[in-house]
């Protein structure tokens, strides 16, 4: 059993004074949605669009790259409030700007000219590789009801592993409006509460960041759309996200001989979007279709393909995501061993069987 409960004693809001927080939470917010009105117009006179596939869930040339003010906020806003803690590590601050200004810059380059997908899948193991041998990773994480698992030598691979999966993951799933600025919002309110109730500084001001930012993208982005994330927001996003754990870790803050539960919580933060992708592409394996070719069959798309509005399954899965969230954030902050182990299977069972029942309903509708 991992007691969870015996924290230390700590400073408030995660070594912030608390309106240093709320600033910068606001403060993102607010340039957020005047900046992305403002790439929408730029996105619309360089002919920045999205043009519907057969394979797209939308109808019309909508601007793209949304997500690039969402990237500028959090490479400044990292660096600057880490000035105001004074025995902050600046070698993993600077390896999250480095290998996430990579990231983003592949994927704005893949926004405008459709990069194959091995380069963009090679700059994400390099900016991977850059964050987890600034960063560190533990040598142990914190398993739900099993207790700590060692892994010594073998964490470094897998940290550049999930990093690479969780980028990759965020950006799947970025096919609905709003659906992925909600999660965002979901996530990183959860590492705020997380960097705070560990005294966590760059988790508290990144999640705060990231969640200031991602609401005021939503201004913009929820249904209808005037304006999508693009690769640039969306892989960014999943990499920032996937990487507080690292970050963190590797920070400042009496809450820091702790963070073998961060890895699971970052999981479990992520709970919708982990589920739906690993799903999908495990099914698409077993049928032998290419797992990196575009496709219109991940279990949000099969939802808006059986009739609901895209407003709906954003709803859904930010209701998901909630779900998620309070489940990790029970285990970390209650003790409850048992609730990350049974919300994961309950989510990924009502996910599934949401699904399997609306493309029945569909199907009858059909024959009648």
């Amino acid at each position: 059993m991992i007691h969870l409960m015996d924290s230390p004693p700590r400073p408030p809001d995660g070594g912030f004074p608390p309106f240093l927080l709320a600033v910068a939470g606001v403060s993102s917010f607010l340039l957020a949605a005047l900046g992305v009105g403002l790439m929408r117009r730029l996105a619309r006179r360089r002919k920045i669009l999205d043009q519907p596939t057969p394979r797209s869930l939308h109808s019309r040339p909508t601007p793209r790259g949304g997500g690039l003010v969402i990237v500028v906020l959090a490479l400044v806003a990292v660096p600057a409030f880490s000035a105001f803690l004074p025995a902050v590590r600046w070698t993993p601050v600077i390896a999250y700007v480095i290998g996430t200004a990579l990231m983003a810059g592949i994927s704005w380059l893949d926004d405008l000219y459709s990069l194959s997908p091995w380069t963009r899948l090679g700059v994400h193991g390099v900016a991977s590789t850059i964050v987890v041998a600034g960063c560190g990773a533990g040598p142990a994480i914190a398993v739900p009801i099993l207790g700590e698992l060692f892994l010594g030598w073998a964490a470094y691979p897998l940290a550049v592993l999930w990093l690479v999966a969780v980028s990759n993951a965020f950006n799947f799933m970025d096919g609905i409006d709003g659906m992925a600025g909600l999660q965002a919002l979901v996530a990183a309110t959860a590492w705020g509460a997380v960097g705070v109730h560990l005294s966590l500084p760059l988790a508290a001001g990144l999640g705060v960041v990231l969640a200031g930012a991602s609401l005021g993208f939503l201004v913009h982005n929820w249904s209808p759309a005037r304006i999508f994330m693009g690769d640039v927001g969306s892989v960014f996003l999943g990499f920032s996200l996937g990487a507080v754990p690292f970050l963190a870790a590797a920070g400042t803050g009496p809450g820091s001989g702790r963070t073998g539960t961060l890895p699971l919580l970052a999981v479990a933060f992520l709970w919708p979007f982990i589920c739906d992708t690993g799903f999908t592409l495990l099914r698409r394996a077993i049928r032998g279709e290419n797992v990196l070719q575009a496709h219109r069959s991940h279990l949000y798309q099969r939802l808006v393909l059986a009739g609901h509005s895209h407003r709906a399954v954003a709803v859904f899965y930010g209701g998901l995501a909630v779900l998620g969230a309070l489940c990790g954030l029970a285990w970390l902050l209650l003790g409850w061993d048992a609730a990350p182990v049974a919300g994961t299977v309950g989510l990924g069972a009502v996910l599934w069987g949401s699904v399997r029942w609306r493309e029945r309903v569909m199907r009858a509708g059909q024959k009648r």
